[in-house]
């Protein structure tokens, strides 16, 4: 049976793709038509599955958006920081993110105690520059987590946004450390390998534009961080990083609350990651950064020389 109804918020043809997946999902249903001006979409289903058809896709964010709704950023950071069931997901990530950076922090502090007493400037050059390389770690991993429950129901603009945001701050954060560390070379290659990565991983959510748009942000960051980084040295760097830090966090903390809005709460049935996860890969990409930060290949111009 034919029915029609009313969506909201489309931006391009990947806003159909997204619906006809979604129609798809329910047996015999399928999308007949979809006007991309109007907004109206006329679909194939059985009478019975129609309201619970139509609540699917404005779930993927093409229902009425009213002010003061549910996906207001007052009713996100209140339900999270609160006890709504219903943000339970969010609230974990967060909760992993903040365990994870304490538990670099703890770990960075042993090394430094116990193994780095003896390098030259450690606690006034590297210590502050590895405080910084913590946040970033924990603000990209709890990015990418989330985002990573969002393999199909992103339109294809969010998507490549996606893809750009992660890769840009993650590789602009390392790059610009490792840069002022180890020079440019360095920090170039190693910023450009975490941007891309991280950049063309998030944004496969939607297909091979959001990979692209990912690689091109973190070859781009990786590099313009190690620059920024070396032609800073003889000015005030730390700040500048701290700064910088700063934005990327709430660039990426934005970026979360744009997925929200437009793909919902993640499916608590989905989530099955556990901090020990997320400790494993924290404990080993921050240990594999500051040895290199501190004992890595240097260039003649590094940050303390």
């Amino acid at each position: 049976m034919e029915k029609a109804f009313i969506v909201y918020n489309l931006t391009c043809d990947s806003c159909r793709e997204v619906i006809s997946r979604t129609v798809a999902t329910f047996p015999g249903a399928g999308l007949k038509s979809l006007d991309l001006q109007s907004g109206v979409v006329v679909v194939d289903c059985a009478e019975s599955d129609f309201e619970q058809l139509k609540a699917a896709v404005y779930g993927k964010g093409y229902g009425p958006v009213r002010v003061g709704s549910e996906k207001s950023v007052r009713h996100l950071v209140r339900g999270v920081l609160g006890n709504d069931s219903a943000f339970a997901a969010e609230r974990k990530i967060l909760e992993y993110s903040l365990g994870s950076l304490l538990l670099i922090f703890a770990v960075e502090l042993v090394l430094g105690l116990m193994f780095f007493q003896n390098v030259a400037n450690f606690w006034p050059v590297y210590a502050p520059l590895l405080f910084l390389m913590a946040v970033g770690i924990s603000s990209s991993i709890a990015a990418v987590l989330h985002m990573s429950f969002f393999r199909t129901g992103l339109s294809g603009m969010t998507g490549m946004m996606v893809g750009m945001t992660v890769g840009m701050s993650s590789g602009f954060m390392i790059g610009a450390l490792i840069g002022a560390t180890n020079g440019m070379f360095v920090g170039s290659l190693v910023g450009m390998f975490v941007g891309m990565g991280l950049g063309a991983w998030a944004g496969r959510c939607c297909g091979v534009m959001g990979v692209i748009e990912g690689l091109m942000a973190g070859l781009m960051s990786g590099t313009m961080g190690a620059m920024l980084s070396v032609m800073m040295l003889r000015e005030p760097i730390l700040p500048f990083l701290v700064v910088l830090f700063a934005s990327c966090v709430a660039i990426l903390v934005g970026l979360s609350y744009a997925v929200f809005k437009e793909a919902g709460h993640i499916p608590q049935e989905t989530f099955k990651t556990t901090f020990y996860d997320v400790a494993v890969v924290s404990l080993i990409v921050s240990i594999a950064f500051t040895l290199l930060m501190v004992f890595g290949p240097k260039s003649a111009v590094v940050i303390g020389v």
